[in-house]
C-alpha cells in the first residue's frame, strides 16, 4: 500500500522519505515543522494498531500525554535539528489522539532531522520500538 505524502514537505524530500521507510519494519512517523504527522509507514499502523488515516490528526507538539510527562522540551530539540532519544516513554492509547487498541506500553523513540537537498531542516522523523517487556523484566 503506497501513501503519498501531503505538503508541506518538499516533493523530493517526501519521495525520498517514502522510498526509504515504506518497507522498513520499524514504526516510522514523519512530522512537518509545525508538528503535524505527514507520513506513517505500514509498521506504524501495526505498532499503534491504528489506521494511517488517523495519523494526520496528530500534532506531536500538542500531545497532552507528552506534555504531562515533561517530554516536550526534548521533542522540541528534535524540531530544532537535534537527534534525540527518549527511553521507556509511557504510552497509553486512551490518552492519545491516535487512539489505537494496544494496552499501556513503554516506547523508546528515536527522533532525527529530515533535511532537504539544500541541507535545510524540512521535517522530523521518529522511529518507535516497544520496550514494554524489557521494562517489565527490570521492574519484576
Amino acid at each position: 500500500m503506497n501513501q503519498t505524502l501531503p505538503s508541506p514537505l518538499p516533493p523530493a524530500v517526501a519521495a525520498a522519505v517514502q522510498q526509504r521507510f515504506d518497507t522498513c519494519p520499524i514504526s516510522t512517523q514523519v512530522f512537518n515543522l509545525a508538528g503535524w504527522t505527514v507520513y506513517v509507514n505500514p509498521a506504524w499502523e501495526a505498532f499503534f494498531q491504528a489506521p494511517r488515516e488517523v495519523a494526520g490528526l496528530f500534532n506531536i507538539l500538542q500531545d497532552r500525554q507528552l506534555i504531562e510527562n515533561g517530554l516536550l522540551p526534548r521533542i522540541q530539540a528534535a524540531f530544532a535539528g537535534a537527534t534525540v532519544r527518549l527511553q521507556a516513554v509511557p504510552f497509553e492509547a486512551r490518552k492519545s489522539a491516535v487512539r489505537g487498541q494496544q494496552a499501556r506500553q513503554r516506547i523508546d523513540a528515536f527522533f532525527f532531522p529530515i533535511r532537504g537537498e539544500d541541507g535545510a531542516l524540512a521535517g522530523v522523523a521518529v522511529q518507535h520500538i516497544d520496550v514494554t517487556a524489557e521494562h517489565a523484566d527490570r521492574a519484576g
